[in-house]
C-alpha cells in the first residue's frame, strides 16, 4: 500500500514515508511492537471491515510498547543538467549512427 511516497509494508509490519531533500530520497520507517492482524470480530466492532492491522491491548490497564524508527537513503536523483548531458550523448550516438546507415 503506497501513496504518494506513504505507505505500510504488510511483510515487516512497518509504516513508511519517502523523503526528497535536494537530489537524494529517504525511506522513514516506523515499527511498533505488537503490531499484527486483527480477528475479524475485532477489525468489523473497531472499524467495521476485515483485514485489518492493530494493536489488542486489555481494557482499564495501563499498555505499553516499544517503537522504532531508521532513516536510509534510497538512491539519488539525478539532478536536471546530468539528465540534459544524457540525453545529448544519446541524441549524438543516433545521429553518427544514422550517418553511417548502421
Amino acid at each position: 500500500m503506497d501513496v504518494d511516497g506513504v505507505g505500510f509494508n504488510f511483510t515487516d509490519k512497518t509504516f513508511y514515508q519517502d523523503i526528497q531533500v535536494a537530489e537524494h530520497i529517504y525511506r522513514a520507517t516506523i515499527k511498533i511492537e505488537g503490531l499484527d492482524l486483527l480477528l475479524d470480530p475485532v477489525c468489523m466492532e473497531a472499524v467495521g471491515v476485515t483485514g485489518c492491522y492493530g494493536l489488542t491491548t486489555p481494557e482499564g490497564e495501563e499498555s505499553s510498547f516499544a517503537t522504532s524508527f531508521s532513516m536510509s537513503h534510497l538512491r539519488s536523483v539525478p539532478e536536471p543538467s546530468s539528465i540534459f548531458l544524457l540525453s545529448l550523448a544519446l541524441f549524438g550516438i543516433v545521429s553518427s549512427m544514422r550517418n553511417k546507415h548502421i
